[in-house]
């Protein structure tokens, strides 16, 4: 098992503080979000969610106009000179402002389009979010810099907090799709607002071109990426609310966001760390190496059995949390389970490929994969829902072997040694499979609460056994990287009183 003991140390503490930090950055709004996800999911319908999320993604596909990338090159560069940082402010500002002006005036047309008249309304509101959050590009940069996922943490709980306060207040009172619009906003506005509160920067009217074109080649390329990942994450929900309605695109939505919720929580604080830090030491692909290796097995541990799990117990959980109405959401659901295994692998590796400088790489693999989700979008969607999603996870299993060879050859590591450590943590969570489907045999006339009960209980203690018995060597290698880091940070702290 790689340890990262010979990384550089001020940068690995930083580094390890920055999983933390972007733990808690994620599961505290998500706890958050779930606790509103699951009272609105009870008190409105799937057609609710539906035309507030075909609102949503068109805000996004403004959104994705915006040259947000701009940001990842500063991070990548590591640049913070006021020049690099007010002429990308002012780039994404103007731009955002566009995307804004040109969404807002095209709501009534999309509303007859999609035959929503609702949408008239939301768009002008929803797509405020699109300048807040180009607002937001360079502060956020500017955190990410120097690993200060601490005060990101904070902003991110601070936002979900009073999101959730105030989307709750207006269900509970009868305001419907509004709460949830309300709820989007508010988290995009107190986000952005509480980042330049953070960082403490106030931009300048400064704009040198000359400064932007240093940053291009990386920064087209990453906000190229972006626009793609919406084709990938978004276009697929304005074909389905188009051709299947608002209550199938409610459907869809709210099979996709428990999916993005178990992602996130299961891996997505090693994503968000990954890009900045492997940024940060890209010029020694040993200790690359080491931490990616690390950093895959320990997404892997999570992930896998959470997606397993989730995939086995949802014909209890869902109804039983979110109402019944939510019922046809289990096999979309399902089959997204099967796409989380790899997802969180690829969260890291996206992250590897693009601070090792091969963001024009990953641009053309995403363009690539973009281009052949249009036909199966259009193929598939007017066949329902289900099928839709087994072909985008299909084509997903086919082509991720493209970068994988890539994560290969950047580190110079054999397939063997990368894909076998995946192994334990599989044959751990089919035995935890094998377990909540034997008792289910065993127990089958149990009331639906004591019945989800007993698979959490049968199933998490195999899970736990049998990793321990086949990863016993990689499970003690991340403790010691856990007790190092933390006697490190111990001296640090108590030599300097510095804490990163």
């Amino acid at each position: 098992m790689p340890l990262l003991s010979d990384i550089n140390p001020s940068r690995s503490l930083a580094a390890f503080r920055g999983v933390f930090w972007a733990a808690v950055n994620i599961v505290v709004p998500t706890a958050v979000n779930l606790v509103v996800f699951i009272v609105t999911s009870r008190l409105l319908t799937p057609a609710d969610f539906g035309v507030v999320a075909l609102a949503a993604t068109l805000a996004a596909a403004a959104a994705a106009v915006v040259p947000t990338g701009f940001g990842d090159a500063l991070v990548q560069s590591m640049q913070k000179d006021a020049v690099s940082l007010n002429s990308v402010f002012w780039l994404c500002a103007a731009c955002g402002v566009g995307a804004y002006a040109t969404l807002a005036s095209t709501g009534g047309l999309v509303a007859k389009v999609f035959g929503a008249p609702l949408l008239v309304q939301l768009i002008p509101v929803l797509g405020i979010r699109v300048i807040v959050d180009a607002l937001g590009v360079v502060p956020t940069a500017l955190l990410t810099q120097t690993l200060a996922f601490r005060r990101i943490a904070v902003r991110t709980a601070i936002a979900s907090v009073v999101a959730a306060l105030v989307s709750i207040t207006l269900v509970v009172r009868g305001f419907g799709v509004w709460a949830l619009v309300a709820s989007l906003l508010t988290t995009s506005v107190v986000s952005t607002v509480a980042t330049f509160f953070t960082v403490r920067w106030v931009p300048k009217w400064s704009f040198n071109a000359k400064t932007l074109n240093g940053l291009r080649s990386y920064g087209v390329y990453a906000s190229g990426t972006r626009t793609l990942l919406f084709l990938w994450n978004q276009a697929d929900q304005i074909v389905v609310g188009f051709v299947l309605g608002a209550g199938q695109l409610g459907i869809y939505n709210f099979s996709r966001r428990i999916f993005s919720i178990i992602n996130d929580v299961s891996s997505g604080a090693l994503g968000t760390v990954a890009h900045p830090y492997f940024s940060g030491i890209q010029e020694n692909i040993e200790r690359v190496r080491n931490g990616f290796l690390s950093a895959t097995f320990l997404a892997s541990i999570f992930a896998f059995p959470v997606f397993v799990g989730l995939a086995l117990v949802a014909d209890r959980a869902v109804p039983l949390i979110f109402g019944p109405q939510w019922a046809s959401a289990l096999w979309p659901i399902r089959i997204l389970c099967v796409l989380g295994i790899i997802t969180c692998i690829g969260t890291l590796q996206a992250g590897l490929i693009n601070s090792l400088g091969k963001a024009k790489w990953w641009f053309y693999y995403q363009l690539f994969t973009g281009v052949i989700n249009v036909p199966i979008i259009v193929i598939c969607a007017p066949r329902g829902t289900s099928l839709l999603l087994v072909a985008i996870v299909a084509k997903t299993y086919l082509l991720w072997p493209t970068p994988v060879l890539m994560t290969l050859r950047l580190l110079e590591l054999s397939a063997r040694q990368y894909l076998g450590q995946f192994l334990a943590p599989l044959v751990a969570a089919g035995c935890m499979a094998g377990g909540i489907l034997g008792s289910r045999m065993l127990l089958p006339h149990l009331s639906e609460p004591m019945a989800l009960v007993c698979d959490i209980v049968i199933g998490i203690p195999i899970y736990v056994l049998v990793l321990c018995l086949t990863a016993k060597k990689k499970l003690l290698g991340l403790s010691a990287i856990f007790l190092g880091f933390l006697g490190r940070g111990n001296k640090v702290m108590t030599g300097s009183g510095v804490v990163g």
